[in-house]
């Protein structure tokens, strides 16, 4: 059953039956919806198929902060930095928590400014996107 159990979320459990590209978009949904235990569990399923992957370090880090998890969350968003240096959203949440931390602009900082820039454009791109997974997923599925 694609959906997991009773029409429902999927469980921990049935993560190993989805395709890589199933995992992606069931994590995309169940983030957006708040089920962010569920959907670090796809993140990590999908980290073990197919590792390295900045975006995906990037939103696993982001359902550890919200589950209460800051520092192994930053400890990821270090990794999907390192992975590629150029992903705007880590640079930008890295950012975010140097600001937060210092309450001053540090020098990990400064040079990201011109990456900040273009985040308007991702969340534009991301919104698309995540309307299009969830056309994908509900109608023929339900």
């Amino acid at each position: 059953d694609i959906l997991g159990s009773s029409l429902g979320w999927p469980t921990p459990e049935s993560l190993a039956q989805f395709r890589p590209s199933q995992l992606e978009i069931w994590g995309m949904v169940l983030a957006a919806c708040e089920q962010h235990q569920l959907a670090r569990d796809c993140y990590r399923r999908l980290l073990e198929v197919v590792p390295r992957r900045t975006d995906l370090v990037y939103q696993l880090a982001c359902c550890l902060f919200q589950l209460q998890d800051p520092e192994e969350a930053q400890k990821l968003w270090e990794e999907s930095a390192q992975l590629n240096p150029d992903y705007a959203p880590t640079q930008g949440m890295l950012g975010s928590l140097a600001l937060a931390r210092r309450h001053r602009w540090g020098s990990r900082v400064r040079p990201l400014r011109w990456r900040w820039r273009t985040i308007p454009a991702l969340r534009r791109c991301w919104s698309i996107f995540t309307g299009a997974a969830i056309r994908w997923l509900l109608p023929t599925r339900l």
